[in-house]
């Protein structure tokens, strides 16, 4: 009987232990990172990956759960912040009213996006042909502007959407741009992005 009883006890460890392995890895990208206790989900599947990209479709709306590993239902919410701010790996010149602007010298984007937050999930809501120029429009107060060539050659994603955890500790980044339902033309998935073809 004792035997029968290590045997148990011995399984019962050895299942905590490789269920503690099987979070570890999950939580760590594969070993690759350090620990997450802050991750998002999007249409079911977690974001794990700090940063990923993504081409969101203009008229649809995108939904972000923000989870706390350790955090159990009857806790208070923790909290987060979202931002849209320009992605200058290729940045660019454009002209407002006779002056020229770099595209790297605006701070913040999330005032021209309709974002809404709640207490553990956001929503990005994006209009119907809504892009680069709509939305240095809303920045420059509905002036007029002239994109320079830069622009409108190889800018594949223009905006970096950035969601940090209330102490600051974990940020993640989604690369993205903005496309018209009428341009797709197909999708590709890869495992640290969606890619709509146009």
């Amino acid at each position: 009987m004792k035997k029968v009883i290590t045997f148990i006890l011995s399984l019962g460890v050895v299942a905590i232990i490789a269920g503690g392995i099987a979070l570890i890895y999950k939580y760590t990208d594969g070993f690759s990172d350090d620990f997450k206790t802050f991750y998002l989900v999007h249409d079911g599947k977690e974001i794990l990956t700090t940063e990923t990209k993504a081409a969101f479709v203009g008229g649809n709306k995108y939904k972000y759960e923000v989870k706390y590993v350790f955090e159990s239902g009857k806790d208070e919410k923790k909290g987060f912040t979202v931002k849209v701010l320009p992605n200058t790996e290729k940045d660019f010149d454009y002209t407002v009213a006779g002056n020229n602007y770099k595209y790297s010298k605006l701070k913040d984007l999330t005032s021209a996006f309709d974002i809404k937050l709640k207490d553990d999930s956001f929503e990005l809501n994006i209009p119907e042909n809504f892009g680069i120029v709509d939305v240095l429009t809303y920045m420059h107060g509905g002036q007029k502007i002239t994109l320079g060539d830069g622009a409108t050659s190889d800018l594949t994603y223009p905006f970096k959407l950035e969601v940090t955890s209330y102490n600051g500790a974990a940020k993640y980044t989604i690369l993205f741009n903005t496309v018209s339902e009428a341009g797709v033309t197909g999708i590709t998935i890869d495992p640290t992005e969606i890619v709509f073809g146009v």
